[in-house]
């Protein structure tokens, strides 16, 4: 695997990650929305980030299929 690059990479993701990032959770707090627990914020994007990782990944390999077999 070639790290080359790969701090300053990771730094420059984590800032854009977090800008990204902000908008949701402080809609989500003015919204009286919780963050973590069923329901939450944390949970709804964490499940959305493995679906679009997992699919894309399936896409990749010639595997498609539009959702896992155990997402209803």
């Amino acid at each position: 695997m070639d790290t080359a690059g790969t701090g300053a990479e990771l730094a420059r993701l984590s800032e854009r990650d977090r800008n990204i990032a902000e908008e949701p959770v402080e809609r989500a707090r003015r919204g009286g929305l919780h963050l973590v627990g069923d329901g939450g914020l944390l949970p709804s994007l964490s499940r959305m980030v493995l679906e679009g990782a997992l699919e894309a990944e399936l896409n990749a390999r010639g595997n498609i299929r539009r959702s896992p077999p155990w997402v209803s």
